[in-house]
């Protein structure tokens, strides 16, 4: 990938920011969007301190073309001609990388794809969640397609092949500002998705970044080295393909159903682990229209928006209260 992106270029009609190291590629992102919707203009695309350590080669060219469109100082009337969405950071190493609740997440240099996009839609609170999905969603098809590698989605962010962890997905919301306001006066959000795709690690299933599970890679579930490249183009294709949609009616039930259909959580005896402390446990038995998974509690049925999910098991060997 080194070669391929040894400077800001374009990969499947995104603009794309290329580092050799860097802190977070969520986390430049986001400093991305936020200077974005708070400046109201049309931004260049340098390093920011908060935001990682890398240097991205070709960032003088990306700013000076992105004033030319726009004009010094103009206003920017629209979430597009920010220039944000679409926007594409790709590392081969990420020195403070995180996954969901704030963990640590490291993998060896060049070994993974490490991808964040900023995607196309703003999206209400609601469909938060959807981002999440239509993520994975597109992980799931580029790994099948350009791989040959079956996986399956574990609610809410991760990609297993068995019981190994393959990849995972976190999204960041950040207020749009006076860009994020929808038809009915709700704020909306830009959504930074962030990929971590095992690609080539020659390693024991027990091996994995710090602090993960059990993992694998796409080598050692193929046997054969994979473009880091042509998976990257695949998920952005996919994509781009589930949230161009958005404002299609239906869009919201043809994603949670496109999920719900490919999940290996549901039907699984699970145990929630949330934020609070408190852990519930059951049959997961459904998504809902916003993606939260809803477990069978026994009196009564949970939905959860965030935690730790454990599976324990098929649904039929639940064990009695």
């Amino acid at each position: 990938m080194s070669e391929a992106f040894c400077r800001s270029t374009t990969i499947a009609g995104h603009e794309l920011q290329w580092f050799e190291e860097i802190g977070s590629t969520n986390s430049y992102l986001v400093a991305e969007v936020k200077r974005a919707c708070s400046a109201g203009r049309s931004t260049g695309y340098g390093p920011t301190g908060s935001a990682g350590t890398g240097t991205a080669a070709g960032t003088e060219e990306c700013r000076a073309r992105r004033v030319a469109a726009a004009g010094s100082g103009a206003r920017v009337e629209s979430w597009r001609e920010t220039g944000v969405p679409g926007l594409v950071a790709v590392a081969d190493y990420q020195s403070d990388g995180r996954g969901r609740l704030d963990r640590r997440w490291e993998a060896p240099k060049g070994r993974c794809l490490l991808a964040s996009i900023v995607l196309p839609e703003l999206l209400a609170a609601q469909d938060l969640h959807l981002a999440v999905m239509a993520t994975g969603l597109a992980v799931k098809q580029a790994c099948e397609e350009v791989a040959g590698l079956g996986v399956d989605l574990v609610w809410p962010n991760d990609l297993y092949v068995g019981a190994s962890k393959l990849a995972g997905c976190l999204a960041e919301a950040v207020a749009a500002g006076e860009h994020g306001v929808g038809p009915a006066g709700e704020a909306l959000f830009a959504v930074v998705a962030g990929i971590g795709l095992n690609v080539s690690w020659p390693r024991s299933r027990s091996a994995g970044p710090s602090g993960s599970r059990q993992a694998t890679s796409i080598l050692l579930e193929t046997g054969r080295a994979v473009s880091r490249t042509a998976l990257l183009e695949g998920i952005l294709a996919g994509i781009d393909a589930w949230m161009g949609g958005m404002q299609a009616a239906g869009w919201r039930e043809r994603t949670v159903g496109g999920y719900r259909s490919r999940c290996v959580t549901l039907g699984r005896v699970v145990e929630a682990r949330l934020v609070t402390g408190e852990t519930v446990a059951g049959p997961a038995v459904d998504l809902d229209e916003d993606g939260c998974l809803v477990i069978d509690a026994g009196r009564t049925a949970r939905r959860i928006s965030s935690g730790d999910i454990v599976i324990l098991g098929d649904a039929e060997r639940r064990p009695e209260a």
